[in-house]
Formats: C-alpha cells, structure tokens, sequence
C-alpha cells in the first residue's frame, strides 16, 4: 500500500512538468524568445483552462531607472560629427597622425590639410551608405587637443577639456568634395620637425550649423579614412600624405530635459541602460500557480529612434540602426539587488542574452516581385519573464526589477525608446500572466 502512495505522489509531483510538457506540444513556442518580433510572429493562443491576470498603463506602475555610462574614445566603424536634437548625441571626431613618417621641406609648406572621409557605397556593409544629414551645414573648427590617454581615460566632448585649442582661424564648412580642411602651415612644419603625434579634433560650431550628425569613414572601415596631406612651396619637392593611426569620437549625450521623460531609452555609445521596475500582488506568490507565460510587452516610441537625424525617423524609418541581417538586439536580465547601480547589470540573472528588438520588416515589390528591405517597428518588445517569475511565485526569488541593455555597446551611436506614459492607452506597457492551478491529488 505505501508503495502505490508513494508512487502517486511522485506522479503528483512529476505532473506539472507533463502539463507543460502537453501543452508546448500542442500550443508550440509559448514564449518569443529570439523570435524576431514585426516577422509575422506572435504568441501563441491561450488554453480554455487557463487564467490570465493582466495589468496595464497605471495599473502597472512600471517605472525605472536610467543607468549611465560614458566611454573612452569611442572606437567605432562610423565616426559622427555634430548634435542630434531628438536623442541628445553630441560627437566630435579625433584623429591622431604620426608626423614621424613625414620627412622635412627646404622651402617650406604651402598648404596643409586634414582630408576625413565621407561614408560611401559598401556592397558587404550596406549599413555604412547610411548618411542622412550629409546634405546639412555642419561647420567645424580643428583643434589641436594636449596629450592625453584618449584609450582610457573619458572625455565628453572639446568644451570639457582643459588644454585644447582651436588651430583654424574660423569655422569650415565640413562637406563631402571639399579640398578638406586647412591648417597652420607653420604649426605642421613643427610638429614634422620635432618628429611629434598629434591629436586633431573637429569642434562642431553649433551656432553656425544644422541640427545633425554628419557621418564620416573610421580606419576601422577604411584604412586610408581621415588623411594629412602637405603640398610644399617648392616644384622641386614631393607632396606627402600620411594616413591616421587612431581615430574614434569625443560623444556627450544630453537627454535630461522633459522630451525624454516618461520613456524607457536605451542607447549605445554614451550607455543608457535601464533598471525597470513592477509590482505584482503577494496573492500570486502562491507555489499551487503554475505559470505558462508571462510578457511584459512595450511599444516603440518612434519619434525617439536613431538613426542619427531626422531623415533617419522618418515614417518609422530604422535606417541608422541596422548592423546586419538579424537587427538590433538586448540583454534581459533579473537583478539581483534592489539597487544595482550601473554594475547590477552584470551581474543579475540572464533571462535573454540576445531577444530581438526589431528585424527587417520585409516586403515585395507587386510589379518584379523583388524583395525590399522596410524597416518598420510594427509590433512591441515583448520581454519573457515566464521561469523568473514562476521561481517568485514559488517563494524562489525576488522581484527587484529587470535591467535592460543594448547590444554592440562600443559598435555606434544608437537609440531605442519604448512608450511608459502614452497618450493613446493602446500603446501603454501590458503584463500578462498565464497560469494554471496545479492539481491537487491528495
């Protein structure tokens, strides 16, 4: 008889696992996971015997914490130059040349010229042919910056760096096609004299140029990206070039004004990761729940997309973000404290290493039948939370939050926002929680 007792009761135990077993089996995925979300996909539909507790907008309470981080000299494959009214990005490009590899004129220098180059047409990265502000008035001044150790050290940006002045006597208008940009013959006659590196930067002239962040090739992409380049006084004498041996970007992010309250922002390049936040009712802390799913799902605030200027948000347009086929991804993950600070994010519990936040949306032209790339945001995140929170109901672990962060963090300037406090309640932040009720068998 105490056989047949225990043996129920390890099939009592056992049969929750089947339940879940049953109904992936006959419901499929029940959670997104890496499903690339605006692909058609969606979740899958509801069992007859399930409960669903649901809350939404006010309901929700969600809120969060925005975690900072700045970056060194931001070593990318794109270089920006300029400001970014609707993400707050501010860059301006660094270069760093060896005049070493120059030899010395007899007659001295008639011209000398900083050449950046503009991104162009790349048949294996298309993503670099991206450059919307190209057309903008973007005027600049080079500044000879002191020696410092960009690799390591953080610097936002030209004003706030001691030691630093400009070489060109006015501002240039910074265009694709121009003769590049002038410097002080007599300045790079010494600098090649005395064998010196140096660290030359582009200071964005606010006053005198278009809101916008002109894009220009890194060493990273092209190994002849940024040149110097010295015409001599003499006929007799050789022009001579050198190519950069660094480059990267001074960023600075302002996004502290009322424009990006109440919206969930992250952003590569100068960080912005997030620690969310939501309460549940202790009722559901209950280990007879058996959870099938659970979803907290944000909409795309597309006013706030980068792409770096404002043909790059143009009817949704996702441009500036694509790196490569599979789209933008982010880490999910549980904290573990309750006050993580910005090194919580490393060491919480990883719920998704890399969930989708958005893929190609494809379509198809009627008349060729080609396919065209759109890039359209067209459903939400939805961010699965199923086995965390099933380990809460439990008693297992805490709820101290999630905490949200970009891929490709050192790759380029990047934004996403996600709608907290919409006008329009559809587009509010929705939890969803499927669960079952064990069975009772004794």
């Amino acid at each position: 008889m105490s056989s047949r007792l225990s043996a129920r009761r390890r099939f009592a135990r056992s049969l929750p696992a089947l339940l879940l077993v049953g109904l992936a089996m006959s419901l499929g995925c029940l959670e997104p996971g890496n499903t690339p979300l605006g692909a058609g996909s969606g979740l899958a539909p509801i069992p007859e015997e399930a409960r669903v507790f649901s809350l939404a907008g006010e309901a929700l309470g969600l809120r969060f914490t925005r975690l900072e981080e700045s970056r060194p000299l931001f070593a990318t494959e794109v270089l920006y130059c300029g400001f970014d009214e609707a993400s707050g990005f501010r860059a301006e490009p660094v270069f760093r040349f060896d005049c070493s590899r120059l030899e010395p004129y007899v007659a001295g220098i008639a011209t000398a010229r900083l050449l950046p180059d503009f991104l162009r047409a790349d048949v294996e990265k298309p993503w670099l042919d991206d450059n919307p502000d190209i057309d903008r008035a973007v005027f600049v001044r080079v500044w000879r910056l002191p020696d410092r150790d960009f690799e390591t050290e953080v610097l936002t940006g030209l004003a706030a760096m001691t030691g630093a002045w400009p070489l060109s006597a006015s501002p240039v208008a910074l265009q694709a096609g121009s003769e590049g940009l002038p410097l002080p013959a007599d300045s790079v006659e010494a600098w090649i004299a005395a064998d010196l590196t140096v660290h030359l930067a582009l200071g964005y002239e606010d006053a005198l140029s278009e809101p916008g962040l002109l894009r220009l090739t890194s060493m990273r992409s092209d190994s002849t990206a940024a040149v110097l380049r010295i015409d001599p006084v003499s006929s007799a004498e050789t022009v001579q070039s050198t190519e950069t041996i660094l480059d990267g970007i001074l960023a600075a992010k302002d996004d502290q004004g009322p424009a990006f309250a109440d919206r969930l922002l992250l952003a590569t390049g100068v960080t912005r990761d997030a620690h969310l936040i939501f309460d549940l009712p202790d009722s559901l802390r209950d280990p007879s729940l058996l959870l099938v799913r659970a979803i907290l799902e944000l909409w795309p605030d597309s006013s706030g997309l980068v792409g770096m200027g404002p043909s790059d948000r143009r009817d949704n347009d996702l441009g500036g973000l694509f790196l490569d086929e599979g789209g933008l991804t982010l880490a999910l993950q549980a904290v573990d404290d309750s006050l993580p600070g910005s090194a919580g994010i490393e060491t919480g519990r990883v719920l998704e290493a890399r969930l989708s936040v958005f893929a190609p949306y494809l379509t198809y032209d009627d008349e060729t039948e080609d396919q065209l790339t759109a890039t359209r945001l067209r459903e939400p995140l939805r961010l699965p939370l199923t086995t965390w929170l099933q380990d809460w109901m439990n008693g297992e672990d805490e709820n101290c939050g999630l905490t949200l962060r970009l891929s490709g963090e050192t790759e380029r300037l990047r934004q996403v926002v996600w709608h907290l406090r919409p006008g329009d309640p559809a587009l509010a932040p929705r939890l969803e929680l499927l669960y079952l009720r064990r069975p009772d068998f004794d």
